[in-house]
């Protein structure tokens, strides 16, 4: 998961490049067009969340000594704490 959330921050670095040049060609207002909306911020922020929430656990998986008892387990936890 941290993999996950490096790549997303060198996404999100890349897309703020893009938006900084693009920003010196057009005007200021047509940039609202591409911002994330209040809604949509706080959404992304919940989704980061429950991302970072799993790091441990994918930490534990990935432990030579792990089994698939231990993965089971963590697993069962997790479904129950975030339903589809």
């Amino acid at each position: 998961m941290k993999d996950i959330l490096q790549e997303e921050q060198i996404v999100i670095q890349k897309v703020h490049e893009l938006i900084r040049d693009y920003m010196t060609q057009v005007e200021l207002d047509d940039i609202d067009d591409l911002l994330l909306t209040p809604r949509q911020d706080k959404a992304i922020d919940r989704v980061k969340l429950r991302i970072a929430d799993l790091d441990p656990i994918t930490k534990a998986l990935q432990l030579d000594s792990a089994t698939i008892a231990d993965s089971r387990a963590y697993f069962d936890e997790d479904i129950a704490e975030y339903p589809v």
